[in-house]
């Protein structure tokens, strides 16, 4: 991922900037609190920092001219060949992202974040500021004998006494070459009790990059963990509304039953009143049988 271009609205020491960035390594350089580290501050709040938070590390980063603004960071870059574009207004509480070649757009900060995760390599903003950063002060610590790296040069070839004779200085120069690549190459019981300089570098290096893949697994166990458990969750749902379903299934059935039971007893009744109308039916019979008869007796 290449950044091409910068743009900062009152953040912090600058009401409105815009930068482009040649494509090759950045140095910035100048007098100290010009704004140097508030570039870095202002590329990782565009990269990391979700707009519609407010903590600690999103408010000290406001507008010293007007503290009660929140700014507006909008960044152009290069990923895989295609331009992007990264707007964070963190005023308005709002995030867009553009893929000018593919024509994808987003709003959604979680869905924003993992695309650079993918693009840049970048799962948090100190791995960022740790491999893509170099501050003043780290460069500042590359000296011999807390020195500044030019006066220890100096120092190195004149050997602090003034100018020496051209074969005393490539000795020393040797010497010294031999002194920074001590303890390279050996391994077992011949490793250097004090390693040069390089060697030790190598060796930090060397740590530094067994420690970011453990942390890198540890971090993906942990991600790996909250999957797991988002898919837990997503089944406890489902099984708790197919619980609720049955429920409803049995409730239904309860009610089912007791209709049928009804149902039977009035079937019951129905049978027991038909009975009844019958023999009604049957004396009615009678009934009009002897009106019958009384009539033919009614001339004698």
């Amino acid at each position: 991922m290449f950044l091409k271009s910068l743009y900062l609205k009152n953040f912090k020491r600058f009401d409105e900037l815009k930068i482009d960035f040649p494509d090759d390594i950045t140095v910035v350089i100048g007098p100290n609190e010009k704004g140097k580290s508030t570039l870095v501050s202002a590329i990782i709040a565009g990269l990391f920092y979700d707009p519609k938070k407010r903590n600690r590390e999103i408010e000290v980063l406001r507008s010293w001219q007007s503290p009660d603004k929140f700014y507006e960071i909008k960044m152009e870059f290069e990923a895989n060949g295609e331009n992007c574009v990264l707007l964070k207004d963190f005023e308005r509480k709002k995030i867009f992202f553009e893929n000018q070649a593919t024509g994808e757009k987003s709003d959604d900060f979680q869905e924003i974040t993992e695309k650079f995760r993918q693009i840049g390599g970048y799962r948090n903003a100190k791995l960022f500021e740790s491999t893509s950063c170099v501050r003043q002060e780290q460069i500042a610590s590359v000296a011999v004998e807390k020195k500044e790296l030019g006066r220890a040069l100096e120092d190195l070839i004149g050997g602090g006494f003034g100018s020496r004779g051209f074969g005393e200085i490539i000795q020393r120069l040797e010497k010294a070459v031999a002194d920074l690549n001590r303890g390279r190459g050996e391994s077992g019981w011949r490793i250097a009790k004090n390693p040069g300089l390089i060697k030790s570098l190598e060796d930090k290096i060397g740590k530094n990059a067994e420690t970011r893949l453990a942390a890198e697994e540890a971090l993906k166990k942990v991600q790996d963990a909250w999957l797991n458990f988002w898919r837990l969750e997503g089944d406890f749902e489902k099984i708790s509304k197919d619980i609720e379903l049955s429920k409803k299934e049995l409730e239904n059935i309860r009610t089912y039953t007791s209709l049928r039971k009804e149902m039977a007893d009035a079937k019951v009744k129905l049978e027991e009143i038909s009975g009844d109308l019958r023999e009604i039916e049957g004396l009615r019979k009678k009934i009009s049988q002897l009106d019958a008869y009384l009539e033919k007796l009614e001339p004698y």
